[in-house]
Order: C-alpha cells, then structure tokens, then sequence
C-alpha cells in the first residue's frame, strides 16, 4: 500500500486514468473531493485529502486522520444479538504508543479488541474505528489484518490438525518473515509437531499465540490478557517477546503502537505503556497513567475509578 495526493480537477468517482494523474501531478483532492483550487503541493495544501493505492483500487483518507494517530476509535457502540456491549467508546492511540484497558470481568474489554478487529457476530450499531486514517469499520478480518493489524486472544480454539511448525511455515511465507529465532526466544520449539493448542498449558498457549503475532508482525498489536493462566516464569517470556515485537528494529523509539488488556499489571514491568482506560458495563469511564489506575484499583477497586473526579471521561 502507497500513500499519494490525488490531481487537482479530479473527482472521487473519476475515471481510469486518476491515478496516473495522481502520480503526475501531485495535488490534493480538495475537502469537497472536486478538486482543490489552491493549486499546492500535497505537503503544504490546506485541504488534507489523500488516497491509498492499495492493490487496484483507491481508497480515500484524511491526512488530518494520519496525524492524529495509529487507531482512533469514534462514538463506537456495539451489539452482540439483542444486547448492547459497548456504548460510545472514543480514544486514540498514537503512532509508537501502547495503551492499557482494565476493568472487571464481563464489562466488553475482549469485546472491544474482536470489534478493532472485525472478529464475531458483532453489530456496529454506530460510531467508526479509523486505522491509519483509513475507515475499517466494515472492513473484513483479513483485509484488516492485510492493512497491519494483529491479535493475540485471550483462549484460543484447539485444532489437532493443524500443527504450529505448518501455520508457522504459512504465516512466514505470507508475511515474508523468518520465525525460527522467535520461536527459539518463546521457548515454542518443542511446540511445532504439536497440534496448535491441543493439551497446551496457559503458558504454552500464549507463546504460540505471541509467535503466530511476532510472524505476522502488526503495526498495531491487540492483546486480550497476556498473563492470564500464565505462571510467573511464563509472564516473563510473554512480557520480553511483547515487548520486542512492539520495539521493532527501532532502538530510541517504539516501531509499533499496542492496545493490551491486563488484570495483573505483570505486563507493565516488561512494556511501558503509555496510557490507561477503565472499562465498566461496556463505557469508558476514566483514564489516565496506568500505574495510577492501577494504584486506585488496588486500594479502592473499579468502584474507585467511578468516583474519580481527576480522570473521569
């Protein structure tokens, strides 16, 4: 996928020859997608449009959108059946940042992460989730695994007959990456003759689902409870690799940006999160630094968060 204006005098719906135009000429759509007026490169234009070049076909995005951050979530409400699960959810995550999301158990933390993701029988009731400047919200899983994004789930299904050393083999072919050193530092290689989660522990789990992520390697990285069922040992090899994969090859900064949910907070002495957002009955009711949530809760539980005055949404 390659990010280009689009050629003054061109519409929206313009023929074949747009993106040709696009390329030879280098100027921004206009806000009301005629056509800008202003005549200025697209670095300096005042209207931020842009279009993608994915594949054959062209996809328009705001560039005020791509500034602003990697995931940006709108007024997302959600259903699942008759019942609604999440009510006008709004945050953004930066490019490079990594936010945490806690609250108690049934509250639509894990919710949140397959509708991000576009996984289950999920109704989009209204509101929109922005990657990259791009509006996913209709998009399919793969197309919006294919853009960049990835999940690691918190109970992943058995399937005997697939074996992690095949999906592995697959996953890298699709992605062009090489797994074997992942694999070695999540301590999974005994794991690849082995049916994918077939009789695997909570720890063994969650390396292979880190690996399959680490292969396929995101922009932005979805984690649903890294330390859950993982003993003490485990959360240390869990927490280094998530952290690895979040750096990248990046040394000063972070490569990637990350949403992770946490019960523990185990996950925050191996990746330094950036914000943090308590969840209950499906809204978003405070945020702030994690460690601080993290300090209320201990002291005064979710209820606690409820009564905040200094982080309330």
């Amino acid at each position: 996928m390659r990010v280009m204006p689009i050629s003054c005098g061109a519409t929206r719906n313009g023929g074949a020859g747009m993106e040709a135009k696009a390329v030879a000429e280098e100027y921004c759509l206009g806000r009301d997608g005629t056509g800008c007026m202003c005549r200025r490169r697209f670095w300096r234009c005042c209207c931020e449009w842009w279009i993608v070049a994915a594949g054959n076909g062209l996809i328009y995005m705001n560039l005020a959108g791509v500034r602003a951050g990697m995931l940006t979530v709108e007024g997302l409400t959600v259903k699942a059946g008759d019942r609604i699960i999440l009510e006008d959810i709004s945050f953004t995550i930066g490019p490079g940042e990594v936010h945490i999301l806690l609250g108690p158990n049934g509250s639509g933390k894990s919710t949140l992460l397959r509708a991000v993701m576009g996984m289950g029988d999920l109704e989009i009731v209204s509101g929109k989730i922005i990657f990259k400047g791009v509006d996913i919200t209709r998009l399919s899983v793969d197309e919006r695994a294919r853009m960049g994004l990835g999940i690691a789930v918190q109970r992943s299904p058995a399937l005997p007959e697939v074996r992690l050393g095949d999906l592995a083999d697959l996953l890298a072919e699709r992605y062009g990456t090489n797994w074997r050193s992942s694999s070695r530092a999540l301590n999974c290689d005994y794991l690849l003759d082995r049916g994918l989660h077939e009789n695997f522990s909570g720890g063994e789990s969650k390396r292979a689902e880190l690996l399959q992520l680490m292969i396929q390697n995101p922009q932005l990285v979805l984690v649903d409870e890294p330390e859950s069922g993982v003993d003490l040992e485990n959360i240390a090899v869990v927490g280094e690799a998530l952290n690895s994969l979040l750096k990248g090859e990046k040394i000063k900064e972070r490569a990637k940006s990350g949403l992770i949910i946490t019960h523990t907070g185990y996950i925050l002495n191996y990746v330094n999160a950036d914000r943090g957002y308590v969840m209950i009955n499906g809204r978003l009711v405070c945020e702030g630094n994690p460690r601080d949530l993290f300090e209320v809760i201990d002291k005064r539980g979710f209820e606690g968060c409820m009564e905040c005055v200094t982080c309330k949404r």
